[in-house]
C-alpha cells in the first residue's frame, strides 16, 4: 500500500515535531544556539549522560535539526541551518502567548475580547505585551499573538 503524497509529507512534520518534543532535545538545541558543541560538552551542559545525549542528538540529526562533523575522534554538532533557529523562535513565540493566557487565567483576570492589531482578526488575548523565558538569541517580548495576515 503506497503512501500518498500528503501523508508523507505530514509524515515528516510530525518526525521534526517529535524531536521538538522533549525538553532535553530542547536543551541541547538551546546551547547549540550559542556554538557547536562535542557530546561531551553537550552532556556536561546539559546534565544528561553522554549516552543519553548522544541518544538525543541522533533524534535531532533524524529530523534535520542538527548536523554533525568528525573531528578526529569526537563528533561535533550545530544546528543545521538558521531555519532552525527561526523555527525555535517560532516555538517561543508560541509558548509565550500561550504561558502569558495561562498566567492571567491564574491570576483571575478577565481575557479582554479585541481585535488583533496586524490582521483584524477577534480574539481573546491578554490586554499587554508578556514576557517569555529568556535564552540566547531567542525573543524576551512578544508583542502580537497573531502571525499575520490570514494567520
Amino acid at each position: 500500500m503506497s503512501t500518498s503524497p500528503k501523508a508523507a509529507l505530514l509524515s515528516e512534520y510530525a518526525l521534526v515535531a517529535q524531536a521538538l518534543s522533549a525538553p532535553a532535545r530542547l536543551t541541547i538545541l538551546e546551547q547549540l544556539v550559542q556554538r557547536e558543541r562535542g557530546v561531551d560538552a553537550l552532556a556536561d551542559r546539559t546534565g544528561l549522560t553522554i549516552a543519553n545525549c548522544s541518544q538525543h542528538l541522533q533524534q535531532l540529526r533524524h529530523a534535520g535539526l542538527v548536523a554533525s562533523r568528525r573531528d578526529v575522534k569526537a563528533m561535533i554538532y550545530r544546528l543545521s541551518d538558521t531555519k532552525t533557529l527561526a523555527l525555535m523562535d517560532l516555538m517561543a513565540a508560541i509558548a509565550g502567548r500561550n504561558l502569558g493566557r495561562v498566567a492571567h487565567i491564574l491570576r483571575g483576570l478577565p481575557m479582554s475580547r479585541s481585535s488583533c492589531s496586524t490582521c483584524g482578526r477577534r480574539m481573546n488575548m491578554p490586554p499587554r505585551t508578556f514576557p517569555v523565558p529568556s535564552t540566547r538569541r531567542w525573543p524576551t517580548w512578544i508583542r502580537s499573538p497573531c502571525p499575520g495576515p490570514g494567520g
